[in-house]
């Protein structure tokens, strides 16, 4: 069973490889004399692709500090500020941010480890339950959720089981499928008390658009977790 597990991990990470569409946009691209400084406005995050003084193309990620008539400053972090040339510069992008939050509510189950036995694949629990899921897109290929997940019954109006994951989704060369990763936890009620068991999430999921503003997401993943979101677009 641990071949399968690895074998379906590795087809999964495959389908990932080459994500549906990039992380940046190419603004211009030098096609003689120099790219233009109106392009780098302060404070704008950007990417170029410059020639060092070796004649070696490099690629830079940064944002801009400063502007003069010959060369634009950037900040790219632990290396600290790079001034660099107009006329080096061959491709100027711009990251590609939507800024998309989605709420709504979901069914499912979260699968928990129990016992590892050695050289074998966990033990898991599966929960099925109702809550709710609050996702964010930053960039086109890119989203970030959390999710709450409860069932059951417990003492008084407690639910018998609650369960928490954080997960980031990679789409994937497939059109709207994407690649989950994630982590979490379930507090388990057993006799009276609340057990934690640890969540661990990898697996695909699928997204078909309603409308402009409705979405419906369906997420199967390796350790028999099953998943579907009704969400609408915030902002």
């Amino acid at each position: 069973m641990s071949l399968v597990f690895g074998f379906l991990t590795v087809v999964i990470l495959l389908l990932a490889t080459g994500c549906a569409a990039p992380l940046s946009k190419v603004v211009s691209t030098r096609q003689g004399g120099t790219i233009d400084r109106q392009l780098f406005k302060k404070g704008d995050k950007v990417k170029v692709t410059y020639e060092d003084e070796r004649a070696k193309m490099r690629t830079k990620k940064g944002r801009v500090l400063q502007t003069d008539d010959d060369s634009v400053t950037l900040d790219i972090g632990f290396e600290g500020p790079i001034a660099l040339e107009y006329r080096r510069i061959h491709t100027f992008s711009h990251p590609i941010r939507i800024d998309r939050w989605f709420g709504g509510l979901s069914a499912g189950t979260i699968a928990a480890f129990e016992e590892q036995v050695p050289q074998e694949l966990p033990s898991t629990r599966g929960f099925t339950g109702v809550g709710c899921t609050l996702r964010y897109a930053p960039y086109s290929n890119r989203a970030f959720e959390a999710n709450l997940l409860m069932g059951g019954k417990g003492r008084g109006i407690a639910p018998k089981w609650l369960g928490v994951t954080l997960s980031a989704y990679i789409y994937t060369i497939m059109p709207r499928t994407y690649l989950i990763l994630g982590m979490g936890g379930v507090a388990d009620q057993q006799h009276g008390e609340y057990e934690g068991l640890g969540v661990f999430r990898i697996g695909l999921g699928i997204e078909n658009p309603l409308s402009k503003r409705f979405n419906i997401r369906i997420e199967a993943e390796l350790l028999t977790g099953l998943r579907i979101h009704f969400e609408q677009r915030l902002h």
